[in-house]
């Protein structure tokens, strides 16, 4: 259980780092890639059959039960995890709840391509959310903007919801929660947001949007302040220099080859890890297993 639950997302957080590191805003799908296997690894890998065991005891107490105060320490981190990510599971339902409340609230504008656009007054910038009913928020103050201004937020916002982003940012939000207790797991879920910002950025610059007034707008956006939320909000003031910067220089160009690799590399160790995880080994009865110690390996002498 440790190679699934502490050792795997060591190696996932490894895998996205090393193929990001010459450019933070990689290619998101392979931060997507790692969360979800990190969701689903510890589960998938109970049925794949294993091939070589690692070495470990093979004795328990009797009855298959662990020795006194190991059974009592792993009692207390079972308890611990589930109120962590009960927490966690609490939060996103929250969440859930506040976008229900902020539909009810917001007044429909108009539909652009297909995304309702909807004004909630107590917002302080754009937000991209809903799953299943995917809609564009945006402050009481956008009658005020300019007609471009209106396009370049239609623009960042819509191509959220053409990546399914909402949809992965819930899925993440779900691997966080399960995993609350691991520091490269949230880094991941952080880095994949800021890596989204990233292409939807390059997504309105590809529309001939004028870089220099795209990043003003990301920064009149941002110095509206606003907390956490329960979307993807378009501006905020966390990792909006490095966001400008990219839009006023030249972004490193980005190798194919290298996110391949990364892939098939993290793919690779995933699946080693699956067929040599250690298997249930059938628990030895104390008493047999003193019997066997205790036993004359030459009789009769």
């Amino acid at each position: 259980m440790l190679v699934f639950w502490v050792v795997f997302p060591l190696v996932a957080a490894a895998a996205v780092w090393l193929v990001g590191r010459r450019d933070a805003a990689c290619d998101p799908r392979l931060t997507t890639l790692a969360l979800v296997a990190v969701l689903v690894f510890p589960w998938v890998a109970q049925w794949v059959p294993k091939v070589m065991e690692l070495p470990g005891a093979a004795v328990v107490a009797a009855g298959g039960a662990a020795p006194g105060w190991l059974g009592w320490l792993g009692r207390v981190l079972v308890a611990l995890w589930l109120m962590g990510a009960g927490l966690g599971v609490a939060r996103i339902l929250l969440a859930a709840r506040g976008l229900r409340e902020w539909r009810a609230e917001s007044r429909l504008l108009e539909i652009y391509r297909g995304v309702e656009v909807r004004e909630l007054v107590r917002l302080s910038g754009p937000v991209a959310a809903g799953v299943l009913r995917p809609m564009i928020l945006v402050p009481g103050a956008w009658h005020g903007w300019s007609e471009s201004e209106r396009t370049m937020v239609r623009l960042h916002e819509h191509a959220h919801h053409q990546r399914r982003d909402p949809l992965w940012r819930l899925i993440g939000e779900v691997v966080v929660a399960l995993h609350w207790y691991h520091p490269l797991v949230r880094w991941m879920q952080k880095r994949w947001i800021a890596q989204c910002e990233y292409a939807c950025d390059a997504r309105v610059l590809s529309n001939g949007v004028a870089a220099a007034r795209y990043a003003g707008l990301l920064c009149d956006l941002a110095s509206g302040g606003g907390g956490r939320q329960p979307g993807l909000a378009m501006a905020s003031r966390e990792g909006l220099e490095t966001r400008v910067l990219r839009l006023m220089g030249t972004p490193p160009q980005r190798r194919r080859a290298t996110v391949v690799l990364g892939v098939l590399g993290f793919l690779g160790v995933a699946l080693m890890l699956a067929l040599c995880g250690e298997p249930g080994r059938p628990a030895v009865r104390d008493v047999e297993s003193q019997l066997r110690w205790s036993a004359d390996p030459f009789p009769g002498h």
